[in-house]
């Protein structure tokens, strides 16, 4: 299910799936539970806040008689645009008839490899960690790498370049020349971390082009993974215990002393 909360695009499709797919317990007193979980700065709150003011303006158009929210609360999740604001977990109510509520939760980051460089790289470069556990010039110099893989150099034009580089420093150097002559400063020493992060910047608002940072796989890796799944299962460990018969010689013999070897 695609949505996008900035927008308010198909996030009444949410409630529609938890109310068909689930069914409470206590409708009318408890109500419905939901819990948004995912990875830092990806928009729970923005979901969470998208699916209050959805409830309020339907109630606004069905009228005074409207019982949609009645009682319910005027409080917004906060939301910005950095990760690591949501620190607790919020507890909101959505509406009334039907009843609705839903826990905001802090963003969750599950390390499988903690010496990963490159995936710590493109969750920087996400915004779903802060920039600095990264680096600036590391995440620069990745995305200008990864431009120049998929031969996006939409960044030649967008930064008044001569033509496509591999070598960030002259980018940084070039992009923190151009910041210093459109705020009329005279620049002696060029800020290198300041126009890795405006380059980043840049690729973040859309002005670079789209790119995926994952691997997309092709048809023939589909069709592979497809028969993957058709395969049945190997069996696994949970069978009753077999062990390895004892070689002649080697049983364990209670009467019999394995330091002497005496009975």
């Amino acid at each position: 299910l695609l949505t996008c909360a900035s927008q308010n695009k198909n996030l009444i499709k949410i409630k529609q799936f938890a109310m068909d797919n689930t069914h409470a317990k206590y409708p009318r007193t408890l109500g419905l539970m939901l819990m948004v979980v995912g990875l830092p700065n990806v928009g729970k709150s923005t979901v969470v806040n998208g699916l209050k003011r959805i409830a309020f303006a339907t109630a606004r158009k069905q009228g005074k008689e409207s019982k949609l929210v009645h009682g319910v609360k005027w409080t917004e999740a906060r939301a910005y645009d950095e990760p690591g604001v949501t620190r607790d977990v919020n507890f909101f109510q959505l509406s009334n008839q039907p009843r609705l509520y839903c826990y905001d939760t802090p963003g969750i980051s599950l390390m499988k490899k903690k010496n990963d460089p490159e995936r710590n790289t493109k969750l920087a470069l996400l915004k779903t960690m802060p920039d600095h556990m990264a680096g600036v010039v590391y995440m620069a110099d990745y995305l200008l790498y990864r431009l120049n893989k998929e031969q996006l150099f939409d960044y030649v034009d967008e930064l008044d370049l001569p033509g496509p580089t591999d070598d960030v420093r002259y980018l940084s150097a070039h992009v923190a020349s151009l910041l210093a002559h459109r705020k009329n400063l005279q620049l002696y020493v060029s800020d290198t971390t300041a126009g890795a992060k405006f380059f980043i910047e840049l690729w973040r608002s859309g002005r670079l082009g789209k790119l995926c940072l994952d691997h997309i796989p092709d048809l023939e890796e589909m069709r592979k993974l497809r028969l993957l799944k058709t395969q049945t299962e190997p069996p696994g460990p949970w069978g009753p215990p077999r062990y390895p018969e004892t070689p002649l010689g080697l049983e364990l013999d209670p009467l019999r002393d394995p330091l002497s070897g005496c009975r």
